[in-house]
């Protein structure tokens, strides 16, 4: 599935991984998680002039050509004003500024708008969706959910055990001192249920919010398409584990 080349330095490792499928390549450096970019979260502590939050979202944000924004539960979902894709949009979760935690149906409404793997030290859950940190990540502490499906039609019984999951991996990523993720979901193209790839979803840990705008995209995320990352995947697993 992966290959790696592993390279012993004086303070520690560094592996070069590459994954079979994708091509994807990465490389991982765990001495650089002592640069604390865990530290505590600098989040601005009011509402003004945030575009997201329920005074300003309905003047700030654009429409879709109809002139409305899709809304489920408290979500609001709306296209992005910068899009790298032909349909790209952005979902306002809740309305709170400062959301300590999402719950359940907060999450289920915005996502509405093999055996060596299991036995793998990457593995951290598995319910009707298998949970594992990814072997060659694209960003730091990735998580990818593979669901039993592969297209958006046969999507709508997964939706709530999807939320559940990313719930715990938030809780996860939170027990770990980080406060910033990302999170993307990818379906195979319509009409091909049952002979394309699986659903899947992955989530990232990302740089907390900080007053000196330290940023986890640098020169070889952007130049050399080449990820940094800090925590090898297998430990992830046993981290989850831990804090669990």
């Amino acid at each position: 599935m992966f290959t790696t080349h592993e390279i012993r330095t004086g303070r520690g490792i560094l592996q070069y991984r590459r994954e079979s499928l994708t091509g994807i390549r990465c490389r991982i450096s765990p001495i650089r998680v002592d640069r604390q970019i865990d530290a505590a979260p600098a989040l601005p502590s009011s509402r003004d002039g945030c575009p997201f939050c329920p005074d300003a979202i309905e003047s700030s944000t654009p429409t879709f050509q109809d002139g409305s924004r899709l809304r489920c539960g408290e979500s609001v979902t709306f296209p992005n004003l910068y899009p790298f894709a032909a349909c790209h949009v952005v979902t306002v979760i809740t309305p709170d500024h400062t959301a300590g935690r999402f719950d359940r149906r907060c999450l289920a409404d915005a996502i509405s708008g093999t055996a060596d793997e299991r036995c793998s030290e990457r593995l951290l859950f598995e319910d009707e969706i298998f949970w594992s940190a990814t072997p060659v990540p694209l960003g730091e502490r990735e998580v990818r959910g593979v669901l039993p499906v592969s297209t958006l039609a046969e999507f709508g019984p997964y939706v709530e055990p999807l939320a559940d999951g990313i719930l715990r991996i938030i809780a996860f990523y939170r027990s770990l001192g980080t406060h910033a993720f990302n999170a993307s979901i990818f379906f195979d193209a319509p009409k091909t249920a049952g002979r394309g790839h699986r659903v899947f979803c992955s989530l990232i840990a990302r740089l907390n919010p900080n007053r000196l705008s330290m940023c986890d995209s640098a020169f070889m995320e952007r130049l050399h398409l080449e990820p940094v990352i800090l925590t090898l995947p297998e430990s992830l697993g046993a981290l989850f584990r831990e804090k669990g």
